[in-house]
């Protein structure tokens, strides 16, 4: 196909596009495809509902000139549904195009791979003990195990979030076999809401593994509850340096939950993650994350989300110790600040635990 220049407010186009392509709940599959660009030039390729509601893939791509780029990614789907892939030929990044040039696109494919009801894949558990624990079956939060950041942290912990931090039983305690961590809408110092982060930094981290946690989630405009962890080294590297793994983030009130990495490149952030949608956020899934010398993959209740490999610029930040963070947050960055008002938000953790 030849693509002409395009004006300022067509940012999107042109876009070559496969409309309803029905595929299957906790089916695995492999999408594939080989592109090249008579000119240097970026491209952005999308696995999305048709209703926009999930997004499987959404990955930008650079290509060289008159070099072919082949792509081979696998996901598992977990809401069945009619699903357009496709390609974003248009302004990418604000790029610059002067040019009518030209992109082939040969052998697209979307392949079955895996059938959840007919195999079972291998365990992340598999070959691993368990390492470390917390169950919260006591009446208290235990503190050899978790710490609590306090206050606002800078610019609202580098996200201009609304909450306080506190070390409060109104914020986070242990009840019926679950912990809670609950933001309230209330007055603490500069801040209208408080809520609370815990932490095992400087009482737990370890190096590579299968981390889990059982969770139901808060759902509200302008909450944003999350289980990741940070490098133990980010007070002598700093972020993104340090590396992130977000095993579990959602925001405001819908479904979608995003797993991501974050990590430093040769020119500053960067980052690799994917968002796909439950069913009812605020019963309880799994999240978990598996982390090697080699690689970096993501699940949710069970099944595998994303993977990607743990080279280049990111075995720079994640072949160092991590420790273990939970969290909710009221407003900021990405939620937006349209905070409802419909207090309080629980986050309800039945276990965390590490393998090893």
């Amino acid at each position: 196909m030849d693509v002409n220049n395009y004006e300022a407010d067509e940012v999107w186009k042109p876009q070559f596009i496969q409309r309803d392509i029905s595929l299957v709940s906790m089916h695995q599959y492999r999408i594939s495809f080989t592109i090249q660009s008579s000119v240097d030039r970026l491209i952005m390729v999308r696995l999305q509902a048709n209703d926009y509601s999930t997004m499987l893939i959404e990955k930008t791509i650079s290509l060289s000139s008159n070099m072919p780029y082949t792509f081979e990614e696998d996901i598992t789907v977990l809401n069945t549904t009619n699903y357009l892939f496709g390609f974003m030929l248009g302004r990418i990044n604000n790029q610059v195009l002067e040019s009518v040039h030209t992109i082939t696109i040969s052998n697209p494919s979307i392949k079955e791979v895996y059938k959840k009801d007919s195999e079972t894949p291998d365990s992340p558990i598999k070959n691993r003990s368990l390492a470390w624990s917390d169950e919260f079956n006591g009446t208290s939060i235990d503190n050899t195990k978790w710490s609590y950041e306090i206050g606002i942290g800078s610019w609202g912990w580098g996200n201009n979030e609304q909450q306080y931090y506190t070390n409060s039983q109104d914020n986070s305690y242990v009840s019926d076999g679950t912990l809670k961590i609950v933001a309230r809408k209330e007055t603490m110092h500069s801040s209208n809401y408080t809520s609370a982060r815990m932490i095992t930094k400087n009482k737990y981290s370890f190096k590579y593994g299968y981390v889990e946690a059982r969770i139901a989630l808060p759902s509200s405009m302008g909450i944003w509850p999350a289980f990741w962890m940070l490098g133990t080294n980010i007070d002598q590297v700093g972020w993104p340096a340090c590396g992130e793994i977000d095993f579990m983030e959602a925001v405001n009130n819908n479904n979608t939950v995003y797993s991501t990495i974050h990590y430093k490149n040769a020119t500053g952030h960067e980052e690799y993650g994917r968002s796909f949608n439950v069913t009812d956020r605020t019963s309880f899934h799994t999240y978990g994350f598996e982390w090697t010398e080699t690689k970096l993959l993501g699940y949710v209740d069970n099944i595998k989300i994303f993977e990607t490999n743990n080279d280049g610029c990111k075995a720079n930040s994640f072949n160092n110790e991590f420790y273990i963070l939970l969290n909710v947050a009221v407003g900021g960055q990405w939620p937006g600040y349209n905070i409802a008002d419909n207090f309080p938000q629980v986050m309800t953790v039945d276990y965390v635990r590490v393998y090893q």
